[in-house]
């Protein structure tokens, strides 16, 4: 997830986007392992194969690691742990609002908490266009129609500084 290279390594990044991505690991795999709510099954399996244990020799996968099993590793690779790291960074979230496979709580959630680290950003972004506010960072969520995998109408345009429909 860029928003974790981005949160990790603040001095190397102007800024980040986020687009339709779990702000919290351990609660996304509970929300999508319930019955009948499986459509990330193979993400889920590929987590807990990321967070779990390795051979010494090959780093091969030897184990998968379960959230409630060991809380650490899916919260260490969460960017609501990371939120703080955000008060210099701009940032910028996306999600549709349709979105079935990671729902648009986890923008709101990581929304909320990257501004309260630096309770001005949230209202410099609001006054500023594109969220590109002086100083440090500023944090800004959009949300837009569609479900996972659509994508913001003029976003290209919009990430270069062109205003919404305009050339």
């Amino acid at each position: 997830m860029p928003v974790l290279a981005g949160a990790r390594w603040t001095d190397r990044f102007a800024a980040v986007a986020t687009d339709s991505g779990p702000s919290d690991l351990a609660s996304w795999e509970v929300e999508t392992a319930a019955a009948g709510a499986a459509p990330n099954a193979g993400i889920n399996d590929a987590i807990r194969t990321e967070t779990g244990a390795y051979t010494s020799d090959y780093h091969y996968a030897a184990g998968k690691r379960y959230p409630e099993d060991y809380p650490f590793e899916y919260e260490r690779r969460s960017p609501l742990e990371w939120a703080a790291n955000f008060a210099n960074l701009p940032l910028l979230i996306l999600h549709p609002e349709g979105d079935t496979k990671v729902p648009p709580h986890h923008a709101e959630d990581l929304f909320v908490s990257v501004s309260q680290y630096a309770p001005a950003m949230a209202a410099e972004a609001a006054a500023a266009p594109r969220g590109d506010a002086g100083q440090g960072g500023a944090v800004q969520r959009i949300y837009f129609p569609g479900d996972h995998g659509s994508r913001l109408p003029g976003y290209a345009g919009y990430a270069k500084g062109v205003p919404m429909g305009g050339d």
